[in-house]
């Protein structure tokens, strides 16, 4: 009985230590020509100097918690709290029905994000567990487990790029995991909000500071910006900018 009790012990700890407060993804560009935003209620397309006239709202489902627009055909929409996914074209309009997460009976989702498999990453609250569904959302295609040692820590954001899955965790590794799902990379930083990833750096964002590193050397960093807009940072241009309201205004470099 004692055992047991140890165990659920344990059980609750880990519980309490991955309930953290998500830092999710407000700002996503999708590769052509505009940053879709999350203002609201709403998701809001932008160039890099004005508001164009498409944006996407829903009443049933409230407001957006994370924005992915690294398919600019199919931008993925996240609501947490509905525990649901939308699917908007490039002129802001739904495509196809909204996927109830719920419906898939695999528990409560804290993160989701595309995959260039079609469908999409989702990671499981209190759960050390990530799992990707088919092209049709309709049932899990793959999962991947974190490793024992990180299961105590609440994953802050998930992205994906070139088929390589990044998992940023809440005492500052971020994981990288290949196509077959297999542990490629640990990646060690100071824990952070959120990170941004292009061609060839990694960004970590902290409160009011950004540091790009280099994706293929992990000990070069390419500079540090002073920015206290997070988490509406964007790379505009190949620099670190804050979205400002209306426009995007560039981060002062200090290093």
């Amino acid at each position: 009985m004692l055992k047991f009790l140890r165990f659920l012990l344990f059980q609750l700890a880990i519980a309490l230590c991955m309930a953290s407060t998500s830092h999710s993804q407000k700002i996503s560009y999708d590769g052509i020509a505009k940053y879709w935003i999350i203002e609201g209620n709403r998701v809001v397309a932008f160039t890099r100097t004005e508001e164009l006239n498409k944006s996407f709202s829903s009443i049933v489902l409230g407001e957006p918690s994370s924005v992915d627009a690294s398919d600019p055909f199919r931008i993925l929409v996240f609501y947490r709290k509905a525990q649901a996914i939308a699917i908007i074209s490039a002129e802001a309009s739904a495509v196809g029905s909204t996927i109830d997460l719920n419906s898939l009976g695999i528990g409560e989702i804290s993160h989701a994000t595309r995959s260039s498999l079609g469908g999409a990453w989702l990671a499981l609250d209190g759960i050390p567990k990530l799992v990707r569904l088919n092209k049709q959302f309709l049932h899990v295609e793959q999962t991947v487990m974190l490793p024992n040692r990180y299961a105590k820590h609440a994953v802050v954001q998930i992205a994906e790029q070139n088929g390589t899955l990044y998992v940023g965790l809440s005492n500052g590794s971020i994981l990288v995991f290949d196509t077959y799902g297999s542990l490629d990379k640990e990646l060690s930083f100071h824990p952070f909000t959120m990170f941004m990833l292009s061609r060839q750096s990694i960004s970590v964002v902290n409160t009011d500071s950004v540091v790009q590193y280099s994706l293929s050397n992990r000990n070069q960093k390419i500079g540090k910006y002073h920015c206290t807009c997070s988490p509406y940072i964007a790379i505009v241009r190949n620099e670190v900018a804050c979205f400002k309201g209306k426009q995007f205004v560039f981060c002062e470099k200090i290093e």
